[in-house]
């Protein structure tokens, strides 16, 4: 039953982060995604749950992280959906160079 659950919603979630990314990849915003299905345990009003979860990592420069967030925020169903950013502390310099060639620069 589990693996029928976590097969529908990763297929499901699948569909929708993909047309996501793949919109903010052609307007620049990112420069790639990663989907994966995920068992998740956390605390939630008073309890703890266990769910089937998608995480999705986003690829993009720091400076487009709170327009992004606002985008995530608007189309996701939690009401507290977990948003965080991990510093890219070392990365090869021509991986580096291509993220910030091909993602867009805001200005203001």
């Amino acid at each position: 039953m589990l693996l029928h659950q976590l097969k529908k919603l990763e297929r499901t979630w699948r569909i929708v982060l993909y047309q996501v990314g793949l919109q903010h990849v052609s307007i620049r915003f990112l420069v790639g995604i990663d989907l994966k299905c995920v068992e998740s345990t956390y605390w939630w009003n008073g309890k703890v749950v266990v769910d089937t979860e998608v995480l999705l990592i986003i690829k993009t420069r720091d400076s487009l992280f709170n327009t992004l967030t606002k985008h995530v925020k608007a189309l996701h169903p939690y009401k507290v959906p977990e948003i965080i950013a991990v510093p890219i502390t070392e990365g090869s310099e021509d991986y580096m160079q291509w993220m910030k060639e091909n993602t867009a620069v805001l200005n203001g």
